[in-house]
């Protein structure tokens, strides 16, 4: 059973404000020994993926079309602006910071 229908379409909005600001949270607080600019890289990389052109679009897409059938060209529409656009963010990220981690 989804959140939405568990606690309703307000609460479900407010949950989704709240972790969209998670990672701008995490990168700031935890990336050690990389240099600031690097950091603000990362986090300019990381705003321009949940603008309204980007991941809002492309939920704005996909409830839009839920519960139909459409085309591939909307398909991939959605996908490009959600799930690839931030897991092309993460990739820049762990690129711009020098994979120094792994």
């Amino acid at each position: 059973m989804g959140s939405v229908i568990v606690f309703g379409e307000e609460i479900a909005i407010l949950a989704g404000n709240a972790l969209i600001s998670q990672p701008f949270e995490s990168i700031a607080k935890n990336t050690k020994r990389v240099s600031p600019i690097k950091i603000l890289r990362a986090i300019a990389i990381l705003d321009s993926a949940v603008r309204s052109e980007r991941l809002v679009a492309g939920q704005i897409v996909d409830i839009a079309n839920e519960a139909r059938n459409v085309s591939l060209s909307i398909l991939e529409y959605i996908h490009v602006h959600k799930t690839a656009r931030l897991v092309e963010v993460g990739g820049f990220c762990v690129v711009i910071h020098g994979c120094r981690n792994m």
